[in-house]
């Protein structure tokens, strides 16, 4: 699958500072990876009401999950060592 966005940067790059170029491209893309985040959170919710096998919250669940190939999407806690 091939993910292509219309939106563009406009002007010459070379004129831009890493930095103005980080931020110009983060103000088209983030939006979709918070929109992603947020349907992959409502999945989660949904699969958590429905009392789905599909869900797993401890490591013990998790990581032979993760080691077969069956974990679809995982929600990590920034700063929380696991």
């Amino acid at each position: 699958m091939l993910n292509l966005i219309d939106t563009v940067i406009t002007g010459n790059p070379d004129l831009l500072s890493a930095d103005e170029l980080h931020k110009s491209a983060w103000d088209i893309v983030g939006p979709l990876f918070q929109a992603a985040q947020e349907e992959a959170v409502a999945h989660y919710q949904q699969l958590v009401g429905q009392a789905s096998e599909r869900v797993a919250e401890t490591l013990e669940k998790i990581v032979p999950a993760a080691y077969d190939g069956r974990v679809e999407t995982l929600f990590v806690a920034a700063g929380v060592p696991q």
